[in-house]
């Protein structure tokens, strides 16, 4: 009877140790699931991230893109502001000379 009992006994620690090692098995494959899990969500990270900076510099190189534009358009219309203030001061000049010339004919030769 001794080898029956003893029989039984090294069958339940058999057991025992299969579930011991089924449960190591388990948490090593948990943990490498959460590894991989972890390396996912880096990756998600790091492509939003990249996203994020190149929306960003997207936006300011449009920015640059109209100040430079807008720059130029300011340029044009300072020049063509300087044009209509010469046209206008030429036709005062003229106005004041006729002016000046039927009280005084001395000053003829210098208009």
């Amino acid at each position: 009877m001794s080898n029956k009992f003893r029989g039984s006994r090294m069958d339940r620690q058999d057991k025992r140790k299969a579930v011991e090692q089924a449960k190591a098995e388990v948490e090593l494959r948990k943990t490498e699931a959460e590894i991989a899990q972890s390396s996912v969500d880096e990756a998600k990270d790091e492509l939003e991230s990249r996203k994020y900076w190149a929306d960003k510099n997207e936006k300011y190189l449009e920015r640059m893109r109209s100040g430079y534009a807008e720059g130029i358009k300011l340029f044009y219309d300072s020049f063509k502001t300087r044009a209509t203030l010469t046209s206008a001061i030429i036709v005062v000049i003229l106005a004041l000379s006729r002016e000046v010339s039927s009280v005084s004919p001395a000053y003829g030769p210098i208009l």
